[in-house]
Parts: structure tokens; C-alpha cells; sequence
């Protein structure tokens, strides 16, 4: 009798990615037009005394819709108008505008977009989720296995772009709806991904092997590619940028600028360098357009020798730790966004208006008295996270979007030092529009105000 050979035992592929496990308390600050901070007027009638006039929050209050029965949220994401959070058992949540179908659901009232609610397409999908990351007007999920899916749509200066190039590509006419993904689509062309970043309207995502795709509106030098207006729709295809191949370590999304750490701390960028965001000098006199935007990847000089830590990039500025706590600074300037007088700043690296008020701040500079594990920016403010888990907020407060219960700019930075994050040992900051979420764990030591 002949014996057939026992069946081959299959062996799960390893995971390419982890989801975070750290739960998470989760504050917000800030305006609240499209109810993006989650909260509603229940919430108001109880907590009268927080209310800004936009229906927002003037200082950091705890998202209490957030508080979920037998899960917790481990990551927050937010766009222009909306924000998307991924909880411990991978369920993502979303609220704020619905405008370009940015939620990943139906929202038949303007009620349902303010409620935190769940993208049950993704559930049906049966993914493991383990990164949000949105979007002016569309939000996009890592998977496991590092496969990427979005809903939403990317737009430029002109309007809607789209968020497919298959679906629009050589029609002659297109409808509405074929520039809008209505629920979550994969993302052709990406394999092994680790990690995502967003700016207003493009995505980078980096792959295990250190490579570096791009995707969105191109109009700035997002993608770090040249774009022909006849190929205009190109820009919705992932295309691997030209940085060093296989040698990309992090990579970080600015509203229209982006930078790449490689493996030996080389830090590159590109994108729009309008005010010198992206750390490149430029020329701005009359006429003079060198460096305003860069279309592919270089190196910038003057980050040399720095070991990045973590990098943020705002509207028109720029921020960044290095391991040992530097917190360093450039960009645009008029709105203390840099936080720290620049009287002493040699005028070769600044541009200055007629007035002689600085408006550029073409090198970076350290901060004096602050050290950070952790950097973000918003449209012209920042935050840090210093080494004992504490808030710092500076520059633009319109809406009481630092924080700092003012809507006056703030001109250093300022410790968060309200009572409701007297017990946060804060890990993380994220702002877009004119609003910011906090989010951390909580202590037992209560640290005074």
C-alpha cells in the first residue's frame, strides 16, 4: 500500500508590525467649527466653564467619548478638520468633517461626524490595524503585514485631485464620486511597509527595507518628484523617492515639506521651502526663486552631525530633538514660532521685511532651557515633550490651540501646567488645524500647576 507523505505543516509569516499596547488618557484643545475635538453641547453642559466661542475647548480637557467599555485607544491621528484614533484591539475610530468622505462612513447628520465612531467597512476587512495616519481630507491604515488601505481624497491649489489614478486615468470625463474613495481602499503598489507620515495632502511610507514611497498632490514637491501636468494623475501612484537605497531609518511629514533620517543620521528634505521649512538657505530676492521648492531629495547641511531624535514640520517652520535633548528650530519666524528672541542671530540668516522685523529664520537654532524627547507642529505653533513627560507649547493661540488658555501669541515656551494634565505624563502631541489632542498616561504623582 502506498503511503502518502504527512501534509507540509504551514507556518505563520511573522508579523511585519506591532500594534502599540500603551493605553492611553486622551486631551484636546482648541476650536471646534466641525466638532473635530469630539466633544458636543452635553459635554458643554457640564464642563460650562472650559467653552471657547467656536463651541472648542479653552484649555486641555479629557475626550471623555474616548473612555471606551473594555478597550482603549493606543494612537491619534489628526487632518485639517478631522481626527482618527486606532484602540488596543485595532478598531479605528473617527469624527470630525465628513466633507470628502474623510470618516471612512456614512454620517447622516451633522451629529453623527462629531461622535467618535467606528469605520465598520475595516472591521468587516477583518485587518489587523496597527497605525491611523490622515490627511487634510482623507485618512489612511497600516496593517500587520504592511499593506496600506485609505478613504478620502487628496487635493492641490486647483481642487480635488483624486485618490486613484485607476479609477480616473485617460476618461475624457469624470464623475465626482470617481475622485472619492467612500470607504476603505487598498493602496496599490505597496508591499513590507513599516510606518506611515502625512502632510496636508501627500503620504510617505517607508518600507522594511529602508525605502521610501510617496503619494498625494505634488504641486509643492511633496512627492520628491518632478510632475508633468499631462501625468498629472500620476501623482496618485506610490513611487519610491530617490534618497539613499535601502538606507532610510524615519521619515516625517510637514503640511507641504517632508524630511528622511537615513542610517547613518544624515537628515534629507524636500518639498515646498518657501520660508526655509525644509532647512535649505535660499534666495529671496525680487525675481529669485532657487530653493522655493524642492523637487527631489538633499541633504541638509545645516543638521549635520545632529542625531535626530524626532522631527515635526508645521505650515512655514520647522522643529526637531536630537537624542541628547537639543530642541532645535528654523523656518518662518513672525509669529514666534521659534520661541526664543532672535536679536543675537547673525542677520546672514535671517530674512527680514521693510520694517527690519525678522520673517525667516534660515538656520536652525537652539533652544535655551528646554529639553525634548518629543516635537510637533501646527500651523504656525509648536509643542515639546520634555524628559520628564511634560507639555510645552509656543506661537500662534488663535482658538486656544496651544493650550494655554489664550488666544494672544505666545512668545517662549510655556509648560502646560493646567489642572487637567496635572496627572499626564504626556507621550504624545498632534495639531493641524485649529485645534491640538494630547495624549498620555497617567501618573500617581499629581505635579503642581
Amino acid at each position: 500500500m502506498e503511503i502518502s507523505a504527512p501534509p507540509k505543516k504551514t507556518v505563520p509569516k511573522p508579523k511585519l508590525n506591532q500594534r502599540p499596547t500603551a493605553p492611553l488618557r486622551v486631551y484636546v484643545t482648541g476650536g471646534a467649527d466641525v466638532r473635530e475635538t469630539g466633544l458636543d453641547s452635553e459635554f458643554h453642559k457640564v464642563k460650562p466653564g472650559v467653552a471657547n466661542k467656536d463651541g472648542g475647548v479653552s484649555v486641555p480637557v479629557r475626550q471623555p467619548y474616548l473612555d471606551l467599555d473594555e478597550d482603549v485607544v493606543v494612537q491619534i491621528t489628526v487632518g485639517q478638520k478631522h481626527t482618527a484614533a486606532l484602540t488596543q484591539k485595532g478598531i479605528v475610530l473617527t469624527w470630525g468633517s465628513n466633507d470628502f468622505y474623510a470618516l471612512g462612513r456614512e454620517t447622516p447628520s451633522v451629529d453623527h461626524e462629531g461622535w467618535p465612531d467606528v469605520v465598520q467597512t475595516l472591521v468587516n476587512l477583518d485587518l489587523e490595524i496597527v497605525q491611523v495616519a490622515a490627511t487634510d481630507h482623507a485618512t489612511f491604515v497600516l496593517t500587520s503585514n504592511g499593506r496600506v488601505y485609505g478613504w478620502g481624497t487628496f487635493m492641490s491649489d486647483d481642487g480635488v485631485i483624486g485618490f486613484l489614478k485607476d479609477l480616473i486615468e485617460h476618461k475624457t470625463k469624470v464623475h465626482p464620486d470617481e475622485l472619492i474613495a467612500k470607504v476603505p481602499t487598498p493602496v496599490p503598489g505597496l508591499r513590507d511597509i513599516k510606518e506611515l507620515a502625512t502632510g496636508s495632502n501627500h503620504v510617505l511610507a517607508l518600507t522594511r527595507t529602508g525605502n521610501v514611497y510617496a503619494w498625494g498632490s505634488g504641486h509643492h514637491g511633496e512627492l520628491g518628484r518632478r510632475l508633468v501636468y499631462r501625468h498629472r494623475f500620476e501623482s496618485l501612484t506610490p513611487r519610491t523617492i530617490s534618497l539613499p537605497k535601502n538606507a532610510i531609518a524615519r521619515i516625517f511629514a510637514g503640511f507641504y515639506h517632508s524630511f528622511a533620517v537615513d542610517k547613518n543620521g544624515h537628515v534629507w528634505a524636500w518639498g515646498l521651502n518657501n520660508f526655509c521649512q525644509a532647512g535649505i538657505p535660499t534666495k529671496l530676492e525680487e525675481g529669485a526663486s532657487d530653493n522655493l521648492h524642492i523637487s527631489h531629495p538633499v541633504e541638509v547641511p545645516t543638521l549635520e552631525g545632529i542625531e535626530i531624535r524626532h522631527m515635526a514640520g508645521g505650515l512655514h517652520h520647522s522643529i526637531a530633538c536630537s537624542e541628547d535633548g537639543r530642541v532645535l528650530v528654523w523656518g518662518r519666524c513672525d509669529d514666534n514660532q521659534m520661541g526664543a528672541s532672535l536679536e543675537k542671530v547673525k542677520d546672514d540668516f535671517l530674512v527680514k521685511d521693510e520694517r527690519g522685523v525678522p520673517r525667516i529664520l534660515m538656520m536652525p537654532l537652539e533652544l535655551p532651557d528646554l529639553k525634548a524627547e518629543f516635537v510637533a507642529a501646527g500651523t504656525d505653533n509648536c509643542f515639546a515633550i520634555d524628559l520628564d513627560g511634560q507639555l510645552y507649547a509656543w506661537g500662534f493661540s488663535e482658538n486656544f490651540r496651544t493650550g494655554l488658555a489664550t488666544e494672544d501669541s505666545v512668545k517662549e515656551p510655556t509648560r502646560i501646567a493646567d489642572e487637567h494634565l496635572s496627572k499626564l505624563t504626556t507621550k504624545f502631541v498632534a495639531s493641524r488645524g485649529s485645534f491640538a489632542f494630547f495624549a498620555g498616561v497617567e501618573s500617581e504623582v499629581t505635579r503642581a500647576s
